[in-house]
């Protein structure tokens, strides 16, 4: 059992991820919907004590990938940098954790629905 505390709701770290429809393959824009309400059901991170995950779709590319908020402000590179640090992590690792996990989740929800 972990003796690591759960960081209250309020300040816990939102991450926005936006999922591109693409990455689901060529129908992917059928499945998007369907696909973020499974990645936020099964998202789970090491991070999962001190963050609050949305997948949603990425219908507008104007818009960025991930977006970070602490009681909905939103916060810059620099201060989830900061954030993260209190808990041992960085940014890139962050990310580059979230995108390996993203993908094992499409991997799994392209297994288990009709193509």
């Amino acid at each position: 059992m972990s003796t690591k505390k759960t960081v209250p709701l309020e300040k816990q770290l939102t991450v926005i991820a936006r999922v591109e429809p693409g990455s689901l393959g060529p129908d992917g824009m059928d499945k998007i919907e369907d696909f973020c309400r499974y990645a936020n059901h099964n998202m789970v991170s090491d991070g999962q004590r001190y963050t609050r995950w949305q997948i949603i779709p990425r219908y507008d590319k104007t818009l960025p990938e991930m977006e970070y908020y602490i009681q909905h402000k939103k916060l810059n590179n620099f201060q989830v940098g900061k954030y993260l640090g209190f808990f041992q992590s960085d940014l890139e690792v962050f990310e580059e954790d979230f995108y390996s996990h993203l993908t094992t989740l499409i991997e799994h929800y392209l297994d288990i629905k009709p193509q």
